[in-house]
């Protein structure tokens, strides 16, 4: 789901400065620089969702372990 997220800014980037055209390419990129922003928070929506799940993957790992060794 993040990574079409992610990919459907930079398309909208790269059709922003497209449209505009040279003359305006400096508000163009202006403009894509919203959507940059917006693309590093997906980002790190998606790093922080992976870490979480991580962390719960390695909780379940200890409770079995230890679970398994008090027998």
């Amino acid at each position: 789901m993040h990574f079409f997220e992610v990919t459907i800014n930079t398309a909208i980037r790269i059709y922003i400065i497209y449209k505009k055209g040279m003359k305006y390419l400096i508000k163009a990129l202006i403009e894509s620089d919203m959507l940059i922003f917006g693309t590093i928070i997906v980002i790190i929506k998606l790093i922080m969702g992976m870490i979480r799940k991580l962390q719960t993957g390695v909780r379940w790992l200890l409770v079995f372990f230890i679970d398994k060794t008090k027998d």
